[in-house]
């Protein structure tokens, strides 16, 4: 069975917040962890004889191998960040989202809709003496 099979729904997800490049490449780091889980699993019961602490010699080398490629698959993932960037004409661009009103609302675009709080302070209660 094939990658694009196994993995259809995530690839498609993932295609569609980032654009097919990124989102296979999301896919392909998501893979990654997943193989560096199991292999860090797998190191529990597979030690060095020479030192119990650390996983055998070829799974070091499996596990520095995958981190590798991770590391290759976030630097090119940047990159195209990069670029879309800086292909992204301004008129395109997401303006930010006005802050017009501050305060009790917290910067609330739709503050006139809150009630005025204001006026709603809890008050002391008065406490009888005898």
């Amino acid at each position: 069975m094939s990658v694009f099979d196994s993995r259809h729904d995530e690839i498609e997800k993932h295609e569609f917040m980032m654009g097919a490049a990124r989102g296979r490449l999301a896919v392909s780091l998501d893979m990654l962890t997943d193989a560096l889980v199991l292999i860090g699993q797998h190191g529990v019961y597979c030690t060095s004889s020479r030192n119990p602490s650390k996983p055998a010699l070829d799974l070091q080398t499996v596990l520095s191998e995958i981190r590798g490629a991770k590391e290759l698959i976030q630097s090119v993932m940047e990159e195209l960040r990069k670029q879309r960037e800086a292909n992204l004409p301004a008129s395109k661009s997401i303006p930010p989202i006005p802050t017009k009103h501050s305060g009790v609302d917290g910067g609330n675009r739709h503050a006139e809709f809150l009630p005025d709080w204001k006026g709603l302070r809890a008050k002391k209660p008065k406490i009888p003496t005898r």
